[in-house]
């Protein structure tokens, strides 16, 4: 399956801080930091391949490429053949020796969209600062150079 090259990750931490300091394995499934994750049983860092589905989980954001190498690869079909949960498709990743688990076509917050959850905060390649809220104005502000702003942010 066709991967995409580009991840967004929503959090409640400052997205330049983030950049500079990167994820650490203490902040691995726990809603330390700032962060807003699953509960620590998920071992896991989530992506989204779509900034909204990422807005969800907090109103900053960075953008990241990810190292996959092996990772396990769930399809809508699969999730509702097997209902092993977030969690257990994880765990029967780990266990088969994959560094990733891909959820294709996944529902997760309010939206659709192919969410990584990767094992290891060196599988972060390459993060950058996507967008911060701005509390003051009262909106978000796009942060990435390299990418013209969606509707509604701004520089």
């Amino acid at each position: 399956m066709s991967l995409p090259t580009r991840w967004y990750h929503g959090t409640e931490a400052d997205p330049e801080a983030l950049c500079r300091e990167g994820l650490r394995a203490d902040m691995i499934g726990h809603a330390t930091g700032g962060f807003i994750r699953s509960p620590g049983t998920s071992q896991a860092f989530w992506f989204s391949h779509d900034p909204h589905a990422a807005g969800y989980f907090g109103c900053n954001m960075v953008a990241a490429r990810l190292d996959l190498a092996n990772p396990l690869d769930v399809t809508e079909e699969m999730w509702e053949a097997e209902r092993l949960g977030k969690h257990g498709w994880i765990a029967l990743a780990k266990a088969r020796g994959h560094d990733a688990v891909v959820f294709h076509d996944f529902c997760d917050g309010d939206s659709v969209s192919t969410v990584a959850a990767i094992f290891a905060a060196d599988q972060v390649l390459e993060m950058t600062p996507y967008r911060r809220y701005d509390e003051e104005a009262d909106c978000f502000v796009h942060l990435d150079e390299a990418a013209p702003p969606p509707v509604g942010l701004r520089r």
